[in-house]
């Protein structure tokens, strides 16, 4: 079975919505805890960012949902210091 376009975007996010939970550690380092914390303060707001690209509907066909998908991405990643690249459009349907 192939996934595509809102079946594979919920398997996604419910993926990294359970690599969110942060698991109890007997000992951990400062740096893992400072991560942890961060991890639960993100929590709620990486959710809502899950949730939106979820709800967009960006199916293969649809170029304005995918560059809106785009846009968010690149809203969350640049700020990070990441640098975005965008491929050239598909010249029609099937290509």
């Amino acid at each position: 079975m192939r996934l595509t376009g809102r079946w594979f975007k919920a398997g996604a996010a419910a993926l990294i919505a359970a690599s969110i939970a942060v698991p109890a550690v007997a000992a951990v380092s400062p740096a893992e805890r400072k991560m942890a914390a961060t991890v639960n303060a993100e929590q709620e707001r990486t959710l809502g960012f899950l949730k939106q690209m979820v709800d967009q509907n960006s199916g293969s066909q649809n170029m304005a949902g995918v560059e809106a998908v785009g846009r968010m991405v690149r809203a969350e990643l640049e700020p990070l210091g990441f640098a975005g690249s965008r491929f050239g459009k598909p010249a029609g349907p099937g290509t």
